[in-house]
């Protein structure tokens, strides 16, 4: 029934932003369920693509997939009836169920694993030292005692598809930088990150949905003080620390951690985002690092490339950390800087 599948794609087309057809069986459009990005209207991560002998929706920024039947029914309930009577004559049930395709449908033909290395990447520990990928982590000044904490894929999307069916495909598959969240010694998620000027330079994958995107959980000694900044690599630096990632600090995991945690964000005082995150934490009760007037550096990995050392920048931290009262007061002050 593919051939009915297309032609009534086309019929929808029309409430489809940036609808093309790439090839084959294969057409690219704005998502219409997450509206995928309010930024730039000519985003377009939704795709349609052949699968199991069917064509099948997927957007890769949502992560709404569904069969063609169940988009068209979404978007326009006339034609989705026009849809299934015609499917009906071609000898199709009427009783067929549009449902949605679930991440298990597609675990039944690319099985998950948890075997980075089996799926194509190699720990940096593994690689030798005039590596591209050794001399990139090097330059960023990543200490050689995380290294087995990270990996290389010399194809990205191919090394993801490997773990979790994600990419229809998989042209331009450049190499990236892997940053894996490990839970109970399995990775939950991972991020890649490109080497050279390639967009997106982050993009971040989760292999299990039910996990808090939260980077370093797993290394966290709860008896001593933990240090919540935004960034993976960022977290490599400081002992005992972990990073959101882009998923917020508020969370159940990071809500947990309240009274033994100190939320440490970038060095961007003139950000009203950071401002207005700052005082919604400092609200919360949090303990909240409010950088000093003499640190020009955006993030940590920025003060390690200009000279401090881990030790250094901890103390700064713990000089220019406030709660309650008292932060509140800081941040006025801070904010006027």
């Amino acid at each position: 029934m593919i051939f009915i599948d297309s032609k009534y794609l086309g019929r929808l087309s029309y409430k489809l932003r940036n609808f093309k057809k790439k090839k084959d069986n294969y057409w690219n459009f704005s998502c219409p369920i997450c509206g995928d990005s309010k930024k730039d209207k000519l985003k377009a991560r939704a795709y349609v693509y052949e699968y199991k002998a069917r064509l099948v929706s997927k957007c890769f920024n949502c992560g709404f997939s569904s069969n063609v039947g169940t988009l068209i029914k979404h978007l326009d309930s006339h034609l989705y009836n026009e849809y299934v009577l015609e499917r009906y004559k071609e000898g199709a049930s009427k009783y067929h169920d549009h449902t949605d395709i679930t991440e298990t449908e597609y675990a039944e033909e690319v099985p998950i694993s948890t075997d980075l290395q089996k799926a194509g990447g190699i720990c940096l520990e593994d690689l030798p030292f005039n590596h591209p990928a050794i001399k990139y982590v090097h330059k960023r000044g990543i200490p050689s005692d995380k290294w087995h904490l990270l990996y290389f894929a010399p194809k990205f999307k191919t090394f993801v598809n490997n773990l979790k069916f994600h990419f229809p495909n998989t042209d331009n598959d450049i190499p990236r930088l892997i940053i894996p969240y490990f839970y109970e010694g399995k990775p939950f998620a991972l991020q890649g990150r490109a080497f050279g000027k390639e967009e997106p330079k982050y993009l971040t994958i989760k292999l299990d949905e039910t996990k808090e995107k939260i980077y370093g959980l797993d290394r966290v000694d709860y008896n001593k003080r933990i240090y919540i900044v935004e960034g993976p690599i960022d977290s490599l630096f400081l002992p005992n620390t972990i990073a959101v990632s882009g998923a917020g600090m508020d969370t159940p995991a990071i809500h947990s951690l309240k009274a033994n945690a100190t939320l440490v964000m970038d060095n961007e005082r003139r950000s009203k985002e950071i401002i207005n995150y700052i005082e919604k934490y400092i609200e919360e009760g949090y303990s909240v690092c409010m950088w000093p007037d003499n640190i020009k550096e955006k993030d940590i990995n920025d003060m390690i490339l200009s000279g401090k050392t881990p030790n250094q920048i901890l103390e700064i931290i713990n000089t220019n950390t406030y709660i309650g009262m008292e932060a509140k007061l800081k941040l006025t002050e801070w904010r006027k800087c």
